[in-house]
């Protein structure tokens, strides 16, 4: 599986999220932060089916011996 590394320093002093974190109120940021974090672990769990499927499937059938 391929992990994509992205430079969150970089990204988190961009000019244009900088100015568009400082329109905000600190409530926005800290919703707009939780919703990312929330995607962020999405997208990995869904990443991650292939080895959530055969671990059900394993847990099945050692419920079914």
């Amino acid at each position: 599986m391929k992990r994509h590394n992205v430079n969150l320093n970089a990204l988190w002093k961009h000019p244009l999220l900088v100015s568009f974190m400082s329109k905000m109120s600190s409530t926005e940021v800290t919703y707009l932060t939780r919703m990312l974090l929330i995607v962020i672990a999405m997208i990995k769990v869904f990443a991650d089916v292939d080895t959530a499927t055969t671990f059900n499937d394993s847990l099945n059938n050692s419920l079914n011996d």
